[in-house]
């Protein structure tokens, strides 16, 4: 698996999806959609701009293990992390699409994003399982670090960790159960389903269609990464 060609593909594939919810209306978007232009500010693939620098000290680039085989996935799952974390962290989750604002909705969301990309690595060998260590590695790290600020005592963080990790491996199971049937409705009906349990913490104030526009949004991101040739 290339991993700078991974990236390249998850960062500037183009908008492949126009609707989530209602026709011609674009709800959510996700891992999939983000393009990486000088114009779209919204996430991107860290690179040094001074190119004489890369130049000059490219010897100790190399020297360091930059370039390594390591490096390279090490640096694209992090790369891939930072992308799940902001699709968990759209606006319109939690306007139009009416999720609570709190820190387990938005970490459920965040692990639904790492989801749809652990579905794409399982079938990238070796490289793949690589790569997905580290991104989830770097997810837990990052749920540790949120739950640090709401100043815990420090003793307490792994127990929080603990109870995090439980729930979000609640929701893995139920969306990879979701994704498991044969045909479109079902999944989609299932992961309404798994939705309404997890992203919407089982509450009725979510609608309908709010729970379909998430859960199609979900199978369409899993989708579309699946559907993606990484090494073109």
């Amino acid at each position: 698996m290339n991993t700078s060609k991974l990236m390249t593909r998850v960062f500037s594939c183009s908008q492949q999806r126009a609707t989530l919810g209602r026709p011609n209306r674009t709800f959510f978007r996700g891992l999939s959609n983000i393009v990486t232009t000088d114009k779209s500010k919204e996430i991107r693939v860290e690179e040094w701009e001074n190119k004489d620098f890369i130049h000059n000290y490219q010897w100790l680039l190399k020297a360091v293990g930059y370039y390594n085989k390591s490096s390279v996935q090490a640096r694209g799952a992090c790369a891939l992390f930072r992308a799940a974390k902001f699709g968990g962290l759209r606006k319109a989750f939690y306007t139009r699409g009416g999720v609570v604002d709190d820190f387990r909705s938005q970490q459920v969301l965040m692990t639904a994003h790492v989801w749809a990309v652990h579905k794409r690595l399982v079938k990238e060998g070796s490289d793949g399982r690589t790569v997905q260590e580290v991104l989830f590695d770097e997810l837990w790290n990052d749920t540790m670090g949120r739950i640090r600020s709401y100043e815990f005592p420090e003793l307490t963080i792994n127990k929080h960790l603990r109870s995090v990790q439980e729930y979000c491996f609640g929701a893995l199971i139920s969306f990879d159960h979701a994704a498991s049937f044969p045909t479109e409705e079902e999944r989609l009906q299932e992961m309404k389903a798994a939705v309404r349990a997890h992203v919407y913490n089982h509450s009725d104030r979510a609608s309908e269609a709010q729970c379909a526009s998430v859960a199609s949004y979900l199978l369409g991101e899993m989708r579309d990464l699946q559907e993606m040739d990484w090494e073109a």
